[in-house]
């Protein structure tokens, strides 16, 4: 037994440089050793034999049966780990393999035959081997060594930009960002939206499967907020995909801006930075290539009002927001008038400024409150921002009195002139009595061009300077009557030459030939003679200090639920509502019957209410003509109809979208009108053709509302992928898009002026935009986050009035926290309107705490109802606010 032990113990005895020298010795040892191993074990020694297997794994230097060497097997067992990923196992084994007494070969570095050390190779000891070599050869730098400034290979780039470590590495700064504390919690979950975008359109070009599980995982943490581009990318799983998608192509061609205080970007910097090795490194690239970060020392609702997506110049790399968006030239002054009518309105204005002074003196106690009541010319001249000399309308009118007395006293019969100024107020009056002669020219609307006032406003003032020379000649009646009235004409040519030079380029009138409009009639003169009374007698809230708006509401009751959309006429006489069984009801809203004015449908004298039957699914929307004689009306069955308000009947039925119409609205010229449909388009039409003239395409969801600016030539539609664009009627090009809005647009409207926009959206917030430049002003929150179903202006342009499904009117100071903001009220206003803590507990009485949002300092007034979603608010000329909805069982 002891020579048998002294045997199996040579091999250990032996140098390391004796194994490769001589590995026949080695190999002879090694037999003796298994043979002796077996013949101890035959004999039932199984000492014997667990030392014959000692010496076997004692001699590394041995080259085993197989057809691989010890060194082949160490470079398969490393690449297996590299390859699967255990990279600590690798480093574990490599370390262990290092530490053995493994015989070197020719290449080694400490080769005693030559003595010398030979050059680093970067090829694995075998380069003969058809094996690939591994991720850390012999002699070679380690990859992962952060001193290390060598080009990593492509496999391993491959490896570290692998679609599973994406995941990882999302999935990792979602859980810190979950853990993180609160203060510093809601500035990194607004940077995280922009980081799954991106991670995701890395992702499709890597592994469509992986993108899609990955989009599927986390998309639901950002469909509260984010839904509509959600459902947008939803499709996208190839690069053709996203080139095609407007929403995928805008976030990878561009940065994404976002608003962060200094110690939340520092955290999460640290965070990356710690984990880099782990994925944070993939992070911080998504950031580096596409988040501007705008760092700020505290973030506040302002800041965070240009946060989204930013224009990159594909040329130089920095913002060109200005040169690819908001910057088309626009002109939003008003529509030029027409010459010949504005004179017949003005020669109408004069007549009943005369006799209004006339009666003055027969009222007692009167007359001081009169005198300083506006003239109807006045009030006119100040509707369209024209001057007006008090003085010489005085002297005008008085020699006009005193001329039309000497003529009345010296003959019974007027003359000649004056019965033809008297004829237009003879016609209208006899036009108002009958009922033919009311109806517009509608078929000759589209042929009639109105003409330029830019080129032919001189001629037309030299043809009235001429004439009125002319006829006062001819009337020689007084030597005081003419000079007056050629003083008076070089007043208003100077005033109406400096009407027509703009203040601004933006506020510029358009031309007069922009828009085809129908001839005026005599009905058209009786209703702006309407208006400049209305206006005149309107109540004044300029100053939100002196008085707050007044608010008629209308509730509707029984109505079953099936009320879906509710409109007030510009007279406020009529409301129309619409229904889910295709009906559309109208309503006296002054207690004025709706008899039938024509023989045809017979309807009771004494009836308030007409139905009108024609269409064959739900009516979503409706909208009144200016004149108040025609209502059209938008459909689930695809089709707009337009009625005859005089006859309640159909007249024409116009077709062209392809999914149900959710808005229509009149244009405040008249003679057109436009519909919002849910086939992503905005359309424009006309009364006298059955086809839309122009089709407005550009959004990427459902158009929800349209609305006109007061011009005419422009259209604002609102939209379900969170944007609102403006649109040229003219040529049918977007001139404005507004972004930024956090939920779909579901109702817009233009100030008076023309040149803010305010838009409400799904989650309860006011937007209001500056038109010219295309830049948000403010946000004005107070509905919670319900819906906002409709907005109105004032007269004046400084008050806004909004109705949503918070069952709740709130009135908004416009011009506050603005450039234009007005003097602040001394104490603020306490009260049911106008105390803020009144409406948040009415809030939080409804709704609970948690879907109460803190209104905004803007908010100076809530009307609450009881159990009535606001479908329609609607100031009228007289600056009294209506409101209206269904009542809720």
């Amino acid at each position: 037994m002891a020579q048998q032990n002294s045997k199996q113990q040579q091999p250990r005895q032996t140098s390391p440089t004796s194994g490769p020298r001589n590995p026949v010795s080695g190999g002879a040892n090694a037999g003796n050793a298994n043979t002796n191993a077996s013949t101890n074990a035959n004999r039932g020694n199984g000492a014997g034999a667990g030392t014959g297997a000692q010496a076997s794994g004692g001699n590394g230097g041995a080259k085993p049966s197989g057809p691989f060497s010890a060194s082949d097997l160490n470079r398969i067992v490393l690449e297996y780990l590299n390859k699967k990923g255990y990279h600590r196992t690798e480093a574990m084994l490599r370390a262990e393999s290092g530490r053995t007494l493994t015989p070197q070969n020719n290449q080694s570095p400490a080769n005693t035959k030559t003595g010398t050390l030979p050059e680093p190779k970067t090829t694995p000891p075998n380069a003969e081997s058809t094996a690939r070599p591994i991720s850390n050869p012999v002699n070679v730098p380690s990859k992962r060594d952060s001193n290390d400034t060598s080009i990593v290979s492509d496999d391993k780039l491959k490896e570290v930009t692998a679609p599973e470590n994406y995941i990882r590495a999302y999935s990792m700064l979602k859980n810190w960002i979950d853990s993180s504390l609160e203060i510093y919690k809601q500035e990194l979950l607004y940077i995280v939206y922009p980081i799954f975008i991106y991670i995701f359109l890395t992702l499709v070009p890597k592994s469509p499967i992986f993108a899609r599980r990955f989009f599927d995982r986390f998309s639901p943490d950002f469909k509260v907020n984010h839904s509509s581009e959600i459902n947008r990318l939803f499709s996208v799983n190839s690069i053709d995909h996203i080139k095609e998608n407007e929403v995928a192509s805008a976030f990878q061609e561009n940065r994404y801006r976002i608003t962060i205080s200094r110690t939340p970007l520092n955290l999460l910097l640290y965070f990356l930075n710690e984990n880099e090795s782990v994925g944070g490194s993939l992070v911080i690239s998504i950031v580096n290539q596409h988040i501007d970060p705008i760092v700020v020392e505290t973030v506040t609702a302002k800041d965070k009002l240009s946060d989204g997506i930013k224009l990159i110049d594909s040329e130089n790399g920095k913002s060109n927001v200005d040169a690819e968006i908001n910057s088309i030239p626009v002109k939003l002054g008003p529509f030029p008038k027409d010459e010949e009518f504005s004179k017949e309105v003005e020669t109408e204005l004069r007549i009943k400024d005369e006799q209004e002074r006339k009666q003055v003196p027969q009222l007692d106690g009167t007359s001081s409150s009169n005198q300083s009541k506006k003239t109807l010319l006045e009030e006119y001249r100040s509707m369209h921002n024209e001057p007006y000399d008090e003085k010489t309308d005085m002297n005008s009118s008085a020699a006009v009195a005193a001329a039309s007395d000497a003529i009345t006293a010296s003959s019974p019969t007027p003359p000649k002139d004056m019965k033809e100024q008297l004829r237009p107020e003879e016609e209208n009056k006899n036009n108002t009595n009958s009922d033919g002669s009311k109806a517009a020219n509608v078929e000759d609307g589209g042929k009639n061009v109105a003409t330029n006032l830019d080129v032919k406003t001189n001629e037309k003032e030299n043809e009235s300077k001429t004439k009125t020379t002319d006829d006062s000649n001819d009337k020689k009646e007084s030597s005081v009557v003419a000079p007056v009235k050629i003083e008076e004409k070089k007043q208003q040519s100077k005033a109406s030459n400096a009407a027509f030079i703009p203040p601004d380029a933006v506020m510029e009138s358009p031309s007069a030939d922009t828009i085809p409009l129908p001839l005026k009639t005599t009905l058209d003169i009786k209703l702006e003679i309407q208006k400049v009374k209305e206006s005149r007698d309107a109540i004044k809230l300029d100053n939100l200090q002196l008085a707050l708006p007044s608010v008629c509401m209308y509730t509707f009751h029984n109505t079953n639920r099936d009320m879906t959309s509710l409109e007030f006429s510009d007279d406020c006489r009529l409301a129309a509502a619409g229904f889910q069984d295709s009906q559309i009801k109208i309503y006296s809203l002054d207690g004025s019957s709706l008899s039938n004015k024509y023989t045809g449908k017979e309807i009771p004298s004494d009836a308030l209410t007409a139905s009108l039957t024609g269409h064959s699914g739900t009516v979503y929307s409706t909208s009144f003509s200016p004149d108040n004689r025609y209502l059209v009306s938008g459909s689930e069955d695809k089709t707009v109809r337009l009625w005859s308000m005089d006859t309640y009947t159909p007249l024409v039925s116009y077709k062209g979208h392809n999914h149900p119409v959710w808005d229509v609205e009149y244009s405040p010229l008249g003679h057109y009108f436009a519909t919002a449909s849910h086939d992503h388009t905005a359309r424009l039409w006309s009364c006298d053709h059955i086809y839309p003239l122009r089709i407005f395409a550009g959004h990427l969801n459902d158009v929800d509302c349209v609305s006109f600016h007061p011009n005419g030539c422009y259209l604002f539609t609102g939209s379900s992928d969170k944007t609102c664009r403006m649109w040229d009627v003219a040529t049918g090009d977007s001139v404005r898009l507004f972004l930024g809005l956090t939920a779909p647009v579901i109702s817009t409207k233009v100030s008076p002026d023309g040149r803010w926009l305010s838009t409400g959206s799904e989650d309860g917030v006011i937007n209001v935009w500056d038109i010219g430049t295309g830049k948000r002003l403010k946000q004005m929150r107070g509905h919670g986050k319900n819906a906002i179903y409709s907005l109105s202006y004032s007269k004046e342009g400084n008050v806004l009035v909004s109705g949503g499904a918070d069952h709740s009117v709130r009135v908004w100071d416009l011009k506050k926290a603005t450039a234009e903001s007005g003097a602040e009220p001394e104490d603020p206003f306490v009260g049911y309107l106008g105390d803020v803590t009144a409406s948040i507990n009415q809030d939080i009485k409804e709704y609970g705490r948690r879907r109460t949002v803190i209104p905004t300092n803007d908010l100076v007034a809530s009307f609450f109802t009881k159990k009535t979603p606001v479908f329609k608010v609607k100031f009228t000329r007289s600056n009294l606010a209506l409101a209206g909805g269904a009542f809720r069982d």
